[in-house]
């Protein structure tokens, strides 16, 4: 079968296991090319287990998944180029300033945009001269938001923090906005039950965490 190149992400009949509780059960759905997708769902369904899975930091239990055409782990260098993230709680050297963390992703990254970065930076009032250490867990996320985008990613994956929708919708408005010129996908944890930006993937229930 010949692999549908405009399918970003795909997950075909995943299920995910912690123990002895399932996590995921016979999760399918395809992410096309420069859309914006909010995975939803209520505390504990398994958004934070998809988003893992598709940036291979986890493998499914059964099933497969495709990312960017390839198997998420398989040829990992090259793809890891072509993708950004923001955890629930990213963490960087406490003793470095904002601007700091900037050159360094600059110097790791080609097709970094510093134009971009600094719009971003104002836009959402992150100082450059600030400590890494003086920032709150927003703000890191926020940083954390800037080096993805300013890196230019086909595919930009966030995770909420702390179930906090007010600020997910922020950074995601704040990506969409930033990347009009060359649409990235992007994919993103919720539990609002509507999202103010992009389509919904409304996860099942589950007795487990995630």
């Amino acid at each position: 079968m010949t692999e549908d190149p405009t399918r970003v992400i795909e997950f075909t009949d995943v299920s995910c296991v912690e123990g002895d509780r399932t996590v995921l059960r016979s999760v399918t759905m395809a992410i096309r090319t420069g859309e914006v997708v909010a995975l939803t769902g209520a505390a504990r369904v398994g958004k934070t287990r998809v988003l893992e899975m598709t940036l291979g930091q986890r493998a499914p239990a059964s099933g497969t998944v495709r990312v960017l055409g390839r198997t998420p782990g398989a040829g990992a260098a090259e793809v890891k180029s072509r993708l950004g993230s923001v955890g629930e709680a990213p963490e960087f050297p406490p003793f470095l300033r904002v601007e700091d963390v900037l050159d360094i992703h600059r110097s790791l990254n080609a097709r970094w945009d510093s134009e971009r970065a600094a719009a971003l930076l104002d836009r959402l009032d992150v100082s450059r001269r600030a400590l890494v250490g003086s920032l709150t867990l927003r703000d890191r996320r926020r940083l954390a938001l800037v080096c993805a985008v300013a890196s230019t990613p086909e595919l930009l994956v966030i995770d909420e923090s702390e179930g906090d929708v007010a600020e997910t919708a922020v950074l995601v408005q704040a990506a969409v906005e930033a990347t009009t010129a060359e649409r990235p996908t992007i994919l993103y944890a919720t539990r609002a039950d509507a999202p103010a930006v992009g389509r919904a993937v409304r996860l099942p229930g589950s007795a487990s965490a995630g």
